[in-house]
Order: C-alpha cells, then sequence, then structure tokens
C-alpha cells in the first residue's frame, strides 16, 4: 500500500485518467451528480492542503467538466477533501463558465479574469471584466455573483443588456 503522501501526489493522474469516461448532456439538477472531467497539459497537487493546479495555456486550457458544466482556464486550481471537490478557481484573460441551467434553456456562459466556483453553495463568482451571458442577455460588471442552481445574479458596478423583442409574425 503506498504511503498517503504519495497517493495524493497521484491524484492529479488518476484525475486526468477520468477522462477516459464521458458524461452525458444533462439539465443542471444532475449536473451536481455527474463525475468530474480534468484535463490539464500538466497538472501538480500539493499534498499537504489538498490543492491540485493545473496548467495549460489560452489556446490548449486547462478544462473541467461535470455534466453541462464546463469551466477552462489556463490555470485551474481545486481543492478536494475526501475525494470530493470543494472550490474550483479558475485564472486567464479570460477564464470561462458554461453551463445549460435547464433542458429548454440556453447555455450561460460567463468569463472574467479569475472565476471561484464553491460546489457546496453552487455558486460562481467572476471578478475584473465579468461577463455573464444567457440567450443574448448580457451582464457587465466588476464584479458578478450568480447561483447555477436558482440563477440568481448580482454585481457591482452592474451594466446589463437585454436583446430587442423579437416581433410578432
Amino acid at each position: 500500500m503506498l504511503p498517503d503522501r504519495n497517493l495524493r501526489l497521484m491524484r492529479p493522474i488518476l484525475c486526468i485518467l477520468g477522462l477516459l469516461a464521458t458524461s452525458t448532456l444533462l439539465a443542471l439538477p444532475e449536473d451536481s451528480k455527474q463525475q468530474y472531467e480534468i484535463y490539464a497539459p500538466k497538472a501538480d497537487a500539493d499534498a499537504d492542503k489538498s490543492w491540485t493546479v493545473l496548467t495549460g495555456t489560452q489556446e490548449n486550457p486547462a478544462r473541467i467538466k461535470q455534466g453541462t458544466m464546463l469551466i477552462t482556464a489556463p490555470e485551474i486550481r481545486y481543492l478536494d477533501d475526501h475525494n470530493q471537490i470543494q472550490t474550483i478557481i479558475a485564472t486567464g484573460n479570460p477564464a470561462r463558465f458554461q453551463q445549460q441551467p435547464k433542458t429548454d434553456q440556453e447555455l450561460v456562459k460567463a468569463s472574467g479574469k479569475q472565476l471561484k466556483f464553491d460546489n457546496n453553495t453552487r455558486n460562481l463568482t467572476i471578478d475584473t471584466n465579468a461577463e455573464l451571458n444567457q440567450g443574448g442577455k448580457l451582464t457587465q460588471a466588476n464584479h458578478i455573483d450568480y447561483n447555477a442552481d436558482t440563477g440568481r445574479v448580482g454585481g457591482e458596478q452592474f451594466r446589463a443588456i437585454f436583446p430587442p423583442n423579437k416581433a410578432k409574425p
């Protein structure tokens, strides 16, 4: 049996191997019950703090996927506790998030210099050049809070743009 420290150092390799499994496109309530799929050109685990750092480039970013949720960035850090991902922090120019809230709704797409996703509360925090877009409804702010379960959006220095009404035939 491997010592606990060696097992923690092997975690990035085991996570990357998890990419071999696929998940189907499901609505948000099922997303949180799906496995995480993780890809990165390079991974490094911090054995003492349970943080794993995934490194890529803007052209070949690191990725974390769970159901319809996808987070991509040149650098992604995630904290796991007893093999459960607790927090994901993605940094890039920009870091990106997308998720389909319901099967009959368009994708929610978000981007910013830093994204922080709390898996326990399902809250996404977007900082610096933050944008959130769903079906042409664009929200821009320096800081945006988005709840993936409720769809609630809030922010600082908030600006919203709605698409024009569709003409009735």
